[in-house]
């Protein structure tokens, strides 16, 4: 039976490796196209969302490192990563992975801090 930390990296990699595939092939313009027409959810988005959230929790939260926002705060209500229309797709997924490396190191570091 695992810990919860190896629960939960576990988990992490497993919606990494879900969004990842999802995303695998696709043109920078099908990544950018709304799941439903009256929905603003996008592949890419999610991939903006993902890096977002992981920089915040594993380096703000965890490690208390003053980060800045990847994209401007809010547009129209919602969260800015969730407008691609202009989005850079290789900057996305740059940061997305730069981030889980960026987690890996910060879990790593909080284990050997907790011990």
């Amino acid at each position: 039976m695992a810990d919860d930390r190896a629960s939960l990296t576990s988990f992490l990699d497993y919606q990494r490796a879900t969004l990842a595939m999802k995303c695998q092939g696709l043109t920078g313009e099908q990544l950018k196209r709304k799941a439903i027409p009256t929905s603003g959810l996008t592949l890419l988005g999610l991939v903006r969302h993902a890096a977002s959230v992981e920089r915040s929790w594993f380096r703000f939260a965890l490690n208390a490192e003053d980060v800045r926002s990847l994209w401007p705060g809010q547009v129209d209500g919602a969260f800015a990563e969730f407008h691609v229309e202009d989005a850079d797709v290789d900057e996305a997924f740059a940061v997305w992975r730069c981030a889980g490396a960026l987690d890996g190191r910060a879990v790593a570091e909080a284990a050997e801090g907790a011990r």
